[in-house]
C-alpha cells in the first residue's frame, strides 16, 4: 500500500468532507450569517455559527471565488481588535441566501 503525502491526505480529507455534504452546509451557514448581519469579520462568523475559524476562512474563500461574498470596507474586529476587511454579500449572494431561506421554509411546511 503506497504512503500518501501530507497534501494527498489533505486532499482526500477535503474530498470526503465535500462528499458528506458538510462542506456545502457550512457554506450555507456562512452565507446566511453574513447576509443576516450585513458586514462581519471571519472571526465574528466563527463565533456566531460555531464553525472553526479555519473552516470559516475556507468557506468564505469559496464564496468569494464564486461571487457570493465580497470583502468590503475595513472594520475593527471585536474579537481581535485588528482592522480587517469585512465580509459582505454581493447581490448574487443576497439572492442565493433568499433562495436558501425560502427552501428551508418550504421544507419546514
Amino acid at each position: 500500500m503506497p504512503v500518501m503525502t501530507s497534501n494527498e491526505i489533505k486532499r482526500h480529507n477535503l474530498d470526503e468532507h465535500e462528499f458528506s455534504g458538510k462542506l456545502m452546509g457550512q457554506q450555507r451557514e456562512v452565507l446566511l450569517c453574513v447576509q443576516g448581519a450585513g458586514k462581519l469579520t471571519r472571526n465574528q462568523v466563527s463565533e456566531i455559527t460555531g464553525i472553526r475559524l479555519t473552516s470559516v476562512c475556507g468557506r468564505a474563500k469559496t464564496l468569494l471565488d464564486n461571487g457570493l461574498l465580497t470583502v468590503g470596507e475595513s472594520i475593527q474586529c471585536p474579537v481581535t481588535g485588528k482592522h480587517v476587511g469585512a465580509l459582505e454579500c454581493t447581490d448574487l449572494g443576497k439572492a442565493a441566501a433568499k433562495a436558501l431561506i425560502e427552501q428551508k421554509q418550504q421544507e419546514a411546511a
